[in-house]
């Protein structure tokens, strides 16, 4: 894949082509390999795309080719920009506790992406909180290998004052002195 600017908008075309593709297991294997590749530049159209799969794709399955995928958006997650994926979070919680540890790397990254947006009930951003916080918690319940996970996602939900992550946690502290 090239990295000529001009074709920004041929790599999102190709990166549009390969989500639509990966629902057919026959090309999933090739439509995978095309959005690791795109993922790598970063650009906005390419992860609106990578965003768009969780979407278009109504039941990611626990096979070879979507753990390939989580862990490109795993390994990229910090460079993607700001993008309006209230689908994503409920697939990621549906794949669990497959691929927990990829799944809360990415969990933490979109936290960070999302942080000024988690607070802010007026944007959809705001309405991901709580299947972050039911993601924080699945991880921690999972055992030691994303426990801490679990808990670093809860913390930075909490620290970004998330909606609903105060009243959360408020209702398990009520739990533990009653």
């Amino acid at each position: 894949i090239e990295s000529d600017q001009s074709l920004v908008s041929a790599r999102a075309g190709v990166a549009m082509t390969a989500i639509n593709m990966w629902s057919n297991t026959q090309y999933r294997a090739m439509s995978t390999d095309a959005l690791i590749g795109l993922l790598a530049f970063g650009e906005r159209e390419v992860w609106v795309a990578v965003f768009d799969l969780f979407r278009i794709v109504q039941q990611l399955t626990t096979e070879i080719q979507t753990t390939k995928l989580l862990v490109a958006i795993a390994e990229h997650i910090e460079s993607a920009p700001s993008i309006d994926g209230t689908f994503i979070v409920p697939s990621l919680n549906s794949l669990l506790p497959h691929n927990a540890e990829i799944i809360g790397r990415i969990a933490n990254g979109l936290v960070k992406i999302w942080q000024g947006q988690l607070a802010d009930p007026s944007t959809s951003i705001a309405l991901s909180a709580y299947e972050l916080i039911n993601l924080a918690t699945t991880l921690h319940r999972l055992g030691s290998a994303t426990r801490e996970q679990g808990l670093v996602l809860f913390e930075q939900l909490t620290e970004f004052d998330a909606y609903q992550a105060r009243d959360v946690m408020d209702e398990i502290d009520n739990r533990f002195r009653g």
